[in-house]
């Protein structure tokens, strides 16, 4: 069997600040972008709560890199 691309993962741990004790542990794994949906997201995971960004990124026009709104 050939492989059939590359796949990326990590394992994500947040622990406890007191007893240094795992209090969460999220595993993401990286395959294959699915073209039919528009974002890529955990289900149920609360990405603003977070401080994850969630909004894309507005190309800049003079650098043509993405900025932040």
């Amino acid at each position: 069997m050939e492989p059939v691309g590359k796949i990326a993962a990590v394992d994500w741990f947040v622990f406890e600040p007191e007893t240094l004790r795992i209090r969460e542990v999220r595993s993401y794994l990286a395959a294959g972008l699915g073209l039919e949906v528009d974002r890529q997201e955990l289900r149920e995971f609360d990405y603003a709560g977070r401080g994850y960004p969630t909004a894309r990124p507005v190309p800049d026009s003079k650098s043509g890199e993405g900025n932040k709104r």
